[in-house]
């Protein structure tokens, strides 16, 4: 399921979709073997900073192999990011989402930013 078939179904039966901010990769195991007891879909939201240490593909491949380890439904999302270039090495490696932040810019290069 996507992310989208999954929140419309969320809101359909009246359901959470639990999103977990995971500034530590260490931490996520111990966020997803919660949210298996809770059989509740979860969001994984990670950093630009976690990104620029590790690399899009290398947190991609981790957390692959947490998923495969507990069940449940799980998507990887970057978190508020400016950078152009991590932005498109998330999408590259398979991310489910990413959310570009123009909050520095001014309403007209917001909008040149997403065109």
């Amino acid at each position: 399921m996507n992310i989208r078939d999954c929140l419309i179904s969320a809101m359909d039966s009246s359901s959470a979709v639990v999103a977990i901010n995971a500034p530590q990769l260490r931490r996520y195991g111990r966020h997803r073997k919660g949210e298996r007891r809770e059989r509740l879909p979860a969001i994984i939201q990670v950093s630009a900073r976690i990104i620029k240490q590790h690399g899009a593909q290398a947190v991609y491949a981790w957390y692959q192999a947490a998923t495969n380890i507990h069940s449940g439904q799980c998507f990887l999302h970057l978190d508020h990011c400016h950078d152009d270039d991590i932005l498109r090495a998330c999408i590259t490696a398979g991310w489910d989402m990413v959310m570009f932040d123009g909050s520095g810019l001014p309403i007209g290069g917001k909008l040149c930013a997403i065109a």
